[in-house]
């Protein structure tokens, strides 16, 4: 009994006033990520179909700036791997301007779906920042295209 007594009068205090002040710090923590602007949906836009490999874009607000997402669906029954190039239209010129990262590849597995959101960076081809079409000036993506696309069949 006289054990317990050091226990109950120091280190529970102790205890609880550390696990409260680890509680609430894990509870800003949650809040402050919450504050991202993620979109509820992305609207897909149909853009072609290659080889049996279905390609769409999505222009969407992200973080305050229009974002690129990009979805690819392989209809194959064997792995691809797929490259394209990107060709945006953007406010600061009236030509299309094609991306600066040049050709972009990515690898899908047999009925596979790959695409792009807001709060994913799994596939960062397949998102695209302004910042990544013209580091020297402030753009805002108004329009896209896939160009040059290739679809390779791995056996």
């Amino acid at each position: 009994m006289t054990m317990l007594l050091p226990f109950k009068k120091i280190i529970a205090p102790i205890f609880k006033m550390s696990l409260f002040l680890l509680l609430t710090f894990f509870l800003w923590k949650a809040e402050a990520t919450e504050k991202i602007d993620i979109p509820n949906f992305v609207e897909w836009v149909y853009d072609t179909s290659v080889n049996r490999v279905d390609f769409y874009h999505s222009i969407t607000p992200c973080n305050g700036k229009n974002v690129l997402f990009l979805k690819l669906v392989n209809n194959n029954k064997n792995t691809v791997t797929v490259s394209w190039k990107e060709l945006f239209a953007i406010t600061q010129e009236t030509k299309k301007t094609e991306g600066y990262k040049g050709l972009k590849q990515i690898t899908l597995q047999k009925g596979q779906t790959v695409e792009a959101a807001c709060n994913s960076s799994s596939n960062i081809a397949l998102i695209t920042d302004p910042a990544e079409i013209s580091p020297t000036q402030l753009v805002t993506i108004e329009d896209f295209n896939f160009i040059k696309i290739n679809v390779s069949i791995i056996k």
